[in-house]
């Protein structure tokens, strides 16, 4: 029984003392952590989008395309609400265009116009559709895709311009009637624009 009571004793003895130790070098541990934790203290990075844009801006006419594309698409996650996204989103399919990544290039601008519907950008965007799937040698694709914008568009020049490329992919098809067919359904007023007068003629 004596014995039990000493062990106690001592376990108390030793409970105290780390109690005291505790307290006694918290609030010093406390503040040391603190003056760390200022020492520390990195600022923010802050993204402006004006910076953020004019640097892809930057890149994309330094032909630096990879880069700008990222930073185009970084643009676009933090600032979605900016009216400056639609541009971005065009110069993506432009920078992949210009360094060769065609399909990557038709996958962008019809994302924005699935986004946009008919806006300058959009029609800019099925021109450059056609453009690309020209490069890639589909040129069914391209001229099924110009099909599309004379469908949806009411503008006489918009149609003219569909009509012109058209007509070009069939040549590049050696498809000569095909060609001058789509030629001739251009307007009149612009005919002149595209010189063409006399092959729709002839």
């Amino acid at each position: 029984m004596r014995n039990i009571r000493v062990r106690n004793i001592f376990f108390a003895g030793h409970f105290v003392t780390f109690f005291l130790v505790f307290f006694l070098f918290l609030p010093c541990s406390q503040s040391y952590a603190g003056s760390d934790s200022e020492a520390d203290v990195k600022p923010f990075l802050i993204i402006d989008a004006n910076k953020q844009f004019e640097f892809a801006e930057y890149l994309f006419s330094n032909q630096e395309y990879a880069s700008a594309i990222s930073e185009y698409e970084r643009f676009i996650y933090f600032f979605p609400k900016d009216d400056r996204i639609e541009p971005a989103m065009f110069k993506i399919g432009m920078a992949h265009f210009k360094s060769k990544g065609f399909r990557q290039a038709v996958n962008a601008f019809k994302v924005l116009i699935e986004k946009y519907g008919q806006t300058a950008l959009s029609i800019k965007s099925y021109l450059m559709i056609s453009e690309s799937y020209a490069k890639l040698n589909a040129f069914d694709d391209a001229i099924i895709n110009l099909h599309n914008l004379i469908t949806i568009t009411g503008d006489e020049n918009i149609r003219d311009e569909a009509y012109y490329r058209i007509g070009w992919l069939y040549i590049e098809m050696a498809s000569w009637g095909k060609a001058k067919n789509y030629f001739s359904k251009i307007s009149a007023p612009n005919k002149d624009t595209y010189r063409l007068k006399r092959l729709a003629v002839d």
